[in-house]
This record gives C-alpha cells, sequence and structure tokens, in this order.
C-alpha cells in the first residue's frame, strides 16, 4: 500500500493518492474521513473522489492493481477539474491552459512516486 499527497500547485492544498488492493484502499479511503468509499468496487483499476464537508473538499485518487498510464492520465484529468473546481475557475474553450497545465503537472508527480 502506497499512501502519500501531491500538492495541486499553483493552488493551495494538496491531493491523497492512495494505491494499494481494494480493502486496504477502502479502509485508507474511510480512516480518511472520505464517506464515499463505497463506490470504489473490486474490479476497478482506479476512481478520484472529492469528499465535501463543513470544512471544504477533500480530494483522492485511488489507484488499484492494474492501473496503467491512460488510466492515470485520466483520474488526473478528474482530479484536474475538481481543484480547479474548488476555486470556481471557468473552464472553457477559451480558457482550458490551466487545465492542460494541471493534468500534466499531476501526472508527472504521480509516475514519479507511484508504485503500481
Amino acid at each position: 500500500m502506497q499512501v502519500f499527497k501531491i500538492k495541486t500547485i499553483p493552488f493551495p492544498g494538496f491531493i491523497t493518492i492512495i494505491a494499494g488492493h481494494y480493502s486496504e484502499a477502502v479502509k485508507n479511503l474511510s480512516d480518511r474521513g472520505f464517506d464515499s468509499a463505497e463506490i470504489i468496487e473490486p474490479g476497478d483499476h482506479a476512481v478520484t473522489i472529492v469528499n465535501k464537508t463543513d470544512k471544504g473538499r477533500s480530494i483522492a485518487i485511488v489507484f488499484l492493481t492494474g492501473a496503467t498510464d491512460s488510466i492515470i492520465w485520466h483520474e488526473c484529468l478528474h482530479a484536474s477539474w475538481f481543484v480547479i473546481d474548488t476555486f470556481e475557475i471557468k473552464i472553457d474553450v477559451e480558457n482550458h491552459e490551466i487545465l492542460a497545465y494541471m493534468q500534466g503537472y499531476l501526472y508527472e508527480q504521480l509516475k514519479k512516486r507511484l508504485k503500481i
């Protein structure tokens, strides 16, 4: 099981990364207060979860056995949207560069540290 955090530069905060087997990942999410751990199912390869509380948002990406580079890239897109949405930045065809940079940054950080 791997658990680490990635800063969401240039935004304040971080994304929690959890990588491991299904039962360990679900327990780790629950231990961290994520109330949506039930959306991960055995056989899934990855999921990005947002937990909204009165204290704000927490974002986690969970990678299970079998996550490929394309799955990692895919989850980085979801996480990027959630980060950008947290700060109420509008993304559209005229303003999407920050989304591309955020996705690339997260992917590079994950590839450096993720062992799956």
